[in-house]
């Protein structure tokens, strides 16, 4: 039996914090962001303000007005991206997300399009099967 999206989420965080901290995150996203978990995606994001400062864009405890927005800030996400297009709240011209390099976290942001075009949402496009705040 294969292992569903959230469950590797949730096995990826146990990594860094508690069961406990991993459901205020999740509870914390539900009320100021998005939490969407199907069988074929899990993904967790929230609007931010893509020229913010880093610590306001990383913190799970920062809300920016929604109007004031123009980026998805990824926390998560796992499975098939190109489903995950069809529950977007909105829609923003920027996604950020973080990835591990050289053993040190960098945010990257980059135009909605652009990503679209690379999975759009017809297609499975392994490349981008998993986006998550942890991956290698």
């Amino acid at each position: 039996m294969s292992i569903s999206p959230y469950e590797r989420i949730y096995d990826r965080a146990r990594q860094e914090m508690s069961d406990s901290e991993f459901a205020r995150l999740v509870g914390w996203h539900l009320q100021h962001g998005f939490v969407f978990a199907r069988p074929d995606f899990f993904v967790m994001g929230r609007p931010v303000m893509r020229f913010a400062p880093m610590e306001l864009l990383l913190s799970p405890e920062y809300t920016f007005r929604s109007a004031d927005c123009d980026c998805w800030y990824i926390h998560s996400m796992s499975g098939n991206m190109s489903a995950a297009w069809s529950v977007m709240p909105w829609p923003l011209p920027w996604i950020a997300y973080e990835r591990m390099r050289d053993g040190k976290r960098h945010l990257t942001f980059r135009r909605t399009e652009d990503l679209r075009r690379l999975c759009p949402p017809d297609i499975y496009n392994e490349s981008f099967h998993e986006l998550t705040m942890a991956q290698a």
